[in-house]
């Protein structure tokens, strides 16, 4: 993307789609949702005991990026455009943008918790893109070293799709509420 594009300028119809499915309470689409994420959260518990980071590296990356993507849509739900459903660090953006367009202050959490979402993003993607990846910079990390570093990055994941969800079920009832 242009560094002078404008994020709004990737927005699309809310029936297009990559745009993200409303959640409405009672409806099919949120009782999907909370059946996906209650699989999701097991997994990435069950993932982490077995050893197996990459999968709970990538089940919190969607989890949070969904979140990310609720909170975009819920400020913008009297528009009649949406951000389209991206990755976790767009999502971030997205987000950003969304209180922006909005004239919504970001609150000091938002903004903590933002940053250790893209923070943790760079964790994600050493792990998911770049484990087999033997280039100058990462070539003295052993196979060992790799196996730890995965791990703490499934670990912080799971804390970080906790503190993500409550804050982002705390700051869409808040919008929601006025």
């Amino acid at each position: 993307m242009a560094d002078k594009e404008k994020k709004t300028d990737l927005l699309v119809d809310v029936d297009d789609p990559r745009a993200r499915v409303s959640g409405e309470k009672g409806s099919e689409q949120n009782a999907l949702r909370g059946e996906l994420y209650t699989e999701a959260l097991s997994r990435v518990k069950d993932a982490v005991s077995r050893d197996c980071y990459f999968e709970a590296v990538s089940l919190c990356d969607t989890m949070i990026t969904d979140r990310f993507e609720a909170l975009s849509q819920t400020l913008l739900h009297a528009q009649p455009k949406q951000f389209p459903s991206t990755s976790i660090v767009e999502a971030t953006q997205f987000a950003d943008s969304s209180y922006k367009q909005t004239r919504r202050k970001r609150s000091d959490e938002y903004n903590q918790i933002r940053d250790e979402v893209r923070s943790w993003a760079k964790r994600r993607n050493e792990v998911i893109h770049n484990y087999v990846v033997v280039n100058n910079r990462n070539a003295k990390f052993d196979k060992a070293y790799r196996d730890e570093y995965a791990k703490k990055t499934a670990t912080k994941g799971y804390e970080l799709v906790r503190k993500v969800l409550t804050f982002t079920r705390k700051e869409i009832n808040a919008i929601k509420a006025e």
